[in-house]
């Protein structure tokens, strides 16, 4: 039943393949990232095809695409499910930060092994109080931190680290303006993370459609190689 389903869906795409896009499209996408940046995309993507449907779903959470009946996620990852499909979109840079308060009041770490006496602003999904660093000779490091705040939000993170908390890992794309205008400052510039980028998800069990590689290729094309982040 599912290889028919999937047949006609095949010859229905293939018979309107030069037709608008038309239909639904559910997917998942990462919380504040969804917020600050795909906002503007996908409304210029419907204003480009306005016979297609979004169905959009705000997550940090890794969910089942094909359970929760999903066409495609945009997922913050270094993905390693062989049951998916996955277009690669933008590298996703990691950045050590905190505000110059906290720095005058604390010191400024210089070493892996000082950040062990200071409080961390722990993002909950990554576990991020265990944090791995890539020195300068390319070696992996860890270090633990102490956790002060633990949460599941990255622009309450950034709001605390701004006001004094304690020092934060954040994405850039959070923490950017914050670094710009100074409220922020980069710490152990000298080390890295380990890559993540976001990916364009999808089941290999499905047919993907004119629709969905559409929206794929609009979000890689906005985004670029060069964000504003």
């Amino acid at each position: 039943v599912s290889i028919v389903g999937e047949v006609s869906a095949l010859h229905a795409e293939v018979a309107n393949e030069h037709d608008a896009l038309s239909g639904a499209i559910k997917v998942t996408v990462p919380h504040t990232l969804g917020l600050l940046y795909l906002t503007d995309v996908f409304h210029e993507f419907c204003q480009m095809h306005p016979d297609v449907r979004l169905q959009v779903d705000f997550s940090d959470s890794q969910v089942d695409l094909v359970e929760q009946g999903f066409d495609l996620a945009l997922r913050i990852a270094d993905l390693q499910d062989s049951s998916l499909y996955a277009k690669q979109i933008v590298a996703m840079q990691h950045i050590l930060c905190a505000s110059p308060d906290y720095l005058a009041t604390r010191g400024t770490p210089t070493t892996i092994d000082a950040l062990r006496e200071h409080d961390f602003l722990e993002y909950e999904y990554r576990h991020q109080n265990r944090l791995v660093f890539i020195d300068p000779q390319g070696r992996r490091q860890a270090v633990m931190a102490q956790t002060k705040y633990r949460a599941n939000n990255g622009p309450f993170l950034n709001e605390l680290a701004i006001r004094g908390e304690g020092i934060t890992c954040l994405p850039s794309f959070i923490v950017y303006d914050a670094i710009q205008s100074g409220k922020l400052v980069t710490l152990l510039e000298d080390h890295d993370f380990a890559k993540v980028y976001l990916y364009a998800v999808y089941p290999s069990a499905r047919f993907l459609t004119k629709r969905c590689r559409a929206l794929i290729g609009f979000v890689a094309e906005k985004l670029g190689d060069a964000p504003c982040w």
